[in-house]
């Protein structure tokens, strides 16, 4: 019982932690913390960081034999963000005529449970909507690699440009584990049919930006199409705040040009 506790305990206190850091919850800890919880959430070592605890958390709230169940992953999930009696009913005691939530006990700042329940809602829902995908159903089968790749790049694109070398830095966290036992792609064909999905799907909703009349002596770069706006999402979590601050920027700039033409 204490192992499988575990495999949801151990995963939820590192997401929750991370979250705490990044609302500058432990600053006394220095700057190193704040760099492993960056490492921890961002591309690519996130791969083997924090999306395998989202997965762990996945695979428990399933239940079956190895899973505590969806009821006690949500309220072992409220208990790690510090959440016990913050999203109950409201305390029936009147405050002054007004009924008021109840501030969880252990947070030393008030304004901590407001931040970490945007935290513990954008995290619930990963968890519900993410899901992994199912297994290919053919060595051939490339789907589900070029649905990644595709969210990888369109979300990469949104922030900014980026050159062809920077977006397949950036397209490296849709290829799986299960696609590099197999060679680093799907199939037989290895990375250079990775490549080739890649060059596809970068075809697809990207294009080369316009340098201008002086075209400087960088590579060239490539901008997301307007007509891809519409696949953005502002809970991606690949993403960092500050990340998404710029895409919704840009997306917001590409919906304007996609309806004015």
């Amino acid at each position: 019982t204490k192992v499988v506790h575990s495999l949801c305990d151990h995963p939820l206190r590192c997401i929750a932690a991370s979250q705490q850091i990044d609302h500058h919850m432990w600053a006394k800890n220095g700057g190193s913390l704040a760099g492993m919880a960056l490492n921890y959430g961002s591309v690519p070592l996130c791969r083997s960081l924090r999306d395998l605890d989202l997965t762990m958390v996945q695979l428990s709230a399933t239940g079956f034999n190895v899973g505590l169940g969806a009821r006690r992953v949500f309220s072992l999930l409220t208990n790690r963000f510090s959440l016990d009696g913050y999203l109950c009913d409201p305390d029936r005691r009147s405050n002054f005529g007004r009924v008021g939530w109840v501030k969880p006990p252990r947070m030393q700042e008030p304004e901590h449970a407001e931040l970490l329940a945007e935290s513990f809602f954008t995290t619930l829902c990963v968890i519900v909507s993410d899901l992994p995908a199912p297994p290919p159903t053919a060595l051939d089968d490339d789907s589900v690699l070029r649905r990644n790749l595709k969210r990888e790049l369109l979300h990469a694109l949104a922030v900014e440009p980026k050159s062809h070398s920077e977006a397949m830095s950036a397209a490296s966290a849709a290829v799986s584990r299960r696609d590099e036992s197999d060679g680093g792609a799907v199939g037989a064909g290895g990375a250079s049919s990775f490549r080739a999905v890649f060059t596809e799907v970068l075809q697809s909703i990207g294009q080369q930006r316009n340098q201008g009349s002086r075209a400087s002596s960088g590579p060239p770069m490539f901008e997301l199409r307007p007509e891809g706006s519409h696949e953005y999402d502002p809970s991606f979590y690949h993403l960092r705040k500050t990340e998404h601050q710029h895409a919704m920027d840009n997306i917001a700039r590409l919906r304007r040009r996609k309806l004015g033409a």
